[in-house]
């Protein structure tokens, strides 16, 4: 039985498909691959942490290319066929990006809610990767990332913080009940 999760998964990735799927073929046919949009992507969110603090139109403006490049990286996997690792190299990256963000906010602001969503964030994605992918997973980076663009640097860390440990919830409930094997 899908869940909702499948459900909006598949849902945004139709739109995104729509919405980008000609541009994404155009850039199959010049030969970029999704992981080198994946690395743009990881460039730009990483960038976007260094001004984080130090310049806020530089900062919103590397975050939004962040997300579209994350946005494109998955159409142009689609329209090329091509990558395998594709999908896990693109997962690693939100993550690292989400983790690199909240370690910025970390090292100015110094708040103990940053560091619980670091760590919950860890924990729900490491049970993720070592379950094989079978486990469900919340995803929090984009909802997160707008409210840094608006300055709510402790409510984006709780969101990931609540997001999180609702997904632990839901991991464990599937290891232990759902009986993953």
């Amino acid at each position: 039985m899908a869940s909702i999760f499948d459900w909006w998964l598949k849902k945004s990735r139709r739109l995104r498909s729509a919405l980008l799927g000609p541009f994404a073929k155009g850039l199959v046919k010049l030969g970029v691959k999704a992981n080198h949009v994946t690395a743009l992507s990881l460039a730009c969110g990483a960038a976007a942490a260094f001004f984080l603090f130090r310049d806020r139109t530089i900062f919103i403006t590397l975050i939004v290319l962040h997300l579209v490049f994350d946005a494109l990286d998955g159409v142009v996997a689609r329209a090329d066929r091509k990558n395998k690792d594709g999908e896990f190299i693109d997962y690693m990256s939100d993550r690292l990006v989400t983790l690199i963000l909240l370690s910025a906010a970390f090292l100015n602001l110094w708040n103990q809610i940053i560091i619980a969503a670091i760590v919950l964030k860890l924990v729900h994605h490491l049970i993720f990767v070592f379950s094989r992918f079978r486990t469900p997973v919340l995803y929090s980076r984009t909802f997160f990332a707008l409210f840094y663009v608006f300055g709510f640097y402790n409510l984006g860390a709780l969101f990931v913080v609540v997001t999180n440990a609702l997904g632990i919830i839901l991991q464990v409930h599937h290891l232990v009940f759902l009986r993953l094997r």
